[in-house]
């Protein structure tokens, strides 16, 4: 039984694999062993493809225990632990924490979208934490860490960014992409939007990119990247926090991921997009889109925190978020637009690199819609939060 929540045990129930090990349940005792499997959750056991696995993880309530004083060697290990997390979790303070409020700091910890549910087997409530995202730390003999950028500090890290600030807007936007509007704090990469006019221009907003110049690049054109993001959708906006152009002999050419893009125009019925594109000029424009309902997600919020993921391998390209597969792309796929064989004119040519960038639009054309008179334009409506980006290369043969 945890000191720190008298009368609440961690079940934890592991699936069963391909290799034949049975479902099994364990019970933990302290808040060392619920920190360790919290962690083992966030980095998930893995398929061959890197492919998190997902976990049900149960609080329950066992009032038949009876809590034990911390001994030294839990106070020794605590430490290790606390110094393993960094800080994150300060327990001493929490002795008899309610149980529902344990489920956000959990949910937080895992990388895993939970919720709150009745459980009669335990008498009790349950935290039920399922569709975890692909792992953060995808199987090494596949994947290698190639950008880690956690935001953390005070200022962009101008090694891998380009911050816009740009006195017109771009196509298809009607906001215009300023450097003041772009920051880092409290561990996030904050977008932010106001409707302080700039010349003009009724809407300001911001820009993020690793080309032009060139600053950052995958190593190939085969890659793993994720972002963790918050995406505000009042009514006009159009976010995008992650999508990638290529580059090829230090210029971009055509192609474009859009990992993931909101559109406030949605609502109520909001999904989650992404989308290839092939040349902007061509006419029609070539583009093939997948998407699911939110409603479809653990979180169904499309303005709460969503892990979004891109991994391009030879042949295929796919998206996902959190865990939930959103759609792949081969050559043999087509639509009205995009002939059979078209994916591979584009996304298969050799020598290509993929650029990252992050995006608040505003307001017609592209958003489909201009924000109006109700707008809350206060900052936590309308701030794009981004926790981290990664890139890995592919290195399987």
């Amino acid at each position: 039984m945890s000191p720190y929540y008298p009368g609440y045990a961690l079940i934890v129930k592991l699936p069963t694999y391909s290799t034949g090990y049975p479902e099994k349940t364990q019970s933990f005792r302290n808040y060392y062993d619920i920190i360790l499997t919290m962690k083992r959750c966030a980095r998930g056991a893995t398929n061959k493809m890197g492919h998190k696995q997902s976990h049900d993880m149960r609080y329950r309530r066992l009032s038949s225990l009876h809590t034990k004083p911390a001994a030294t060697v839990f106070a020794v290990i605590f430490a290790a632990v606390f110094a393993l997390i960094g800080g994150g979790l300060l327990l001493s303070s929490r002795a008899a924490t309610p149980f529902a409020s344990l489920e956000p700091e959990l949910a937080s910890l895992s990388g895993c979208a939970s919720s709150l549910n009745d459980s009669t087997a335990s008498g009790g409530k349950a935290v039920r934490f399922s569709q975890c995202s692909p792992s953060t730390d995808p199987d090494p003999a596949v994947w290698k860490l190639d950008l880690n950028e956690q935001f953390s500090g005070s200022s962009i890290n101008n090694a891998v960014w380009n911050v816009t600030n740009w006195n017109d807007p771009a196509s298809n936007n009607g906001a215009v992409w300023r450097a003041d509007q772009v920051a880092v704090t409290g561990g996030n990469l904050e977008i932010r939007s106001n409707n302080t006019p700039f010349g003009t221009y009724n809407w300001r907003s911001g820009n993020i990119q690793s080309y032009s110049p060139t600053k950052y690049l995958t190593p190939g054109n085969y890659f793993r990247a994720e972002v963790r993001a918050k995406s505000p959708l009042p009514r006009g906006f159009w976010p995008a926090p992650l999508w990638l152009r290529p580059v090829r002999d230090g210029a971009v050419v055509t192609g474009e991921i859009d990992v993931y893009e909101g559109w406030a125009v949605q609502r109520p019925n909001y999904v989650v997009r992404s989308t290839l594109h092939g040349n902007y000029t061509d006419s029609p424009h070539k583009q093939m889109a997948r998407q699911i309902p939110f409603s479809s997600l653990t979180d169904p919020d499309p303005q709460g925190w969503h892990t979004y993921v891109v991994e391009k391998t030879p042949g295929k390209t796919e998206t996902w978020v959190d865990g939930k597969k959103i759609g792949s792309w081969t050559a043999t796929d087509s639509n009205s637009v995009w002939p059979a064989g078209f994916y591979n004119t584009v996304y298969e040519v050799n020598g290509t690199r993929w650029a990252l960038r992050a995006t608040m639009q505003i307001g017609n054309p592209g958003a489909g819609e201009n924000p109006d008179a109700n707008n809350d334009w206060s900052p936590g409506a309308t701030t794009m939060l981004i926790d981290y980006i990664k890139v890995w290369d592919y290195t399987a043969n």
